[in-house]
């Protein structure tokens, strides 16, 4: 029944996902092309993806919690989802074992990849190894972290930098911050664009796959895989930018009091983080405990990383040339 298995290994936490499903196989690939590894390893977390009719839900059970996306129950220390009579999942906490059933490609992908991105992002935070909702590059020995909401542009900043020399991808979408060594780690997964947006010179001609998302349509996704960008290196400094867009490409020095409020929603809260709220928070005291640990941690690093570093609002043009001799000019700074 299960034909293909995927292995994943984010910095020590290994993701190992079985599937019969050849497409979804394929798109999960391209997803974290990064960080899979070709040789079987030792799963600290394993989900089964199926492509069979709905069936896992125990029909005596009423539904706990209600949302426009999921339903779910708990039993003990399992928990059983449903989004739409779409997609089913049934969740084995205790033994970190998931399975992922339905028989429409897009949502049942849309599913898989959130349940990933969620559980090891919880796993990572337990380590003290943060995702911060933001766009990262280095230029010139310099780590620019783009404090931007979402909309602002982050992936065609970056995709607009990277086709220049000297440039390398740290994010698009999430950066680790990590409190134990102080560092920022590279975080690379799938590139996007709305449907209904033009991407950059550089991606046409490369070849894409499509996601029809639940709530916020189609988007045209790009695996790094098939992308020359350059991934992560050294740096000596941290810039944090937050901002927005405009006519002309300006920058400023701040105080950083903006960079500290999306610190806070987008990191230490996790807004505009890629995570669903089921597959991260369990049910009991232990879990409770977990997670007011994860809280603190967070606070602590984003603090630290937001004191130490240079802040500036700028505003990011229409025409990237402009973009670029701007981070040249903060670079030299």
């Amino acid at each position: 029944m299960i034909g293909k298995n995927i292995f994943l290994n984010f910095y020590g936490y290994n993701v190992e996902v079985e599937t019969d499903w050849p497409e979804i196989a394929d798109r999960l690939s391209k997803d974290f092309s990064h960080f899979e590894k070709k040789s079987p390893i030792a799963a600290n977390l394993n989900i089964q993806i199926l492509k069979k009719n709905l069936s896992l839900r125990d029909s005596s059970q009423k539904y706990t919690y209600k949302s426009k996306k999921v339903s779910f129950y708990n039993l003990g220390k399992t928990r059983y989802c449903n989004y739409h009579e779409l997609v089913e999942t049934f969740c084995d906490f205790e033994r970190n074992k998931f399975i992922v059933q339905g028989q429409e490609i897009h949502s049942v992908h849309e599913v898989a990849y959130l349940l990933i991105l969620s559980r090891v992002g919880k796993a990572l935070d337990q380590l003290g190894a943060h995702r911060l909702h933001s766009v990262g590059f280095i230029y010139e020995r310099t780590l620019f972290v783009g404090l931007f909401s979402s909309g602002v542009g982050k992936t065609t900043l970056l995709s607009n930098l990277m086709e220049r020399p000297g440039f390398s991808m740290v994010s698009d979408d999430s950066p680790l911050v990590n409190r134990v060594n102080e560092e920022i780690q590279p975080f690379p997964i799938r590139l996007g664009f709305n449907k209904d947006s033009t991407p950059p010179d550089y991606f046409r001609g490369k070849v894409s796959y499509e996601l029809n998302r639940f709530r916020y349509g189609v988007k045209s996704l790009y695996s790094l895989k098939d992308l020359d960008y350059l991934i992560g290196g050294p740096y000596e400094r941290v810039v944090l930018l937050t901002g927005r867009q405009g006519p002309v490409a300006t920058h400023s020095s701040s105080l950083g009091l903006a960079h500290a409020k999306h610190m806070f929603l987008e990191g230490v809260i996790g807004f505009g983080l890629p995570i669903l709220f089921e597959y991260f928070w369990e049910a009991g005291s232990r879990d409770f405990l977990i997670k007011t640990k994860i809280t603190f941690s967070r606070i602590l690093t984003f603090y630290k990383l937001w004191k130490k570093t240079k802040k500036y609002n700028v505003t990011l043009s229409s025409d990237d040339s402009q973009n670029y001799e701007m981070i040249k000019e903060l670079a030299k700074s």
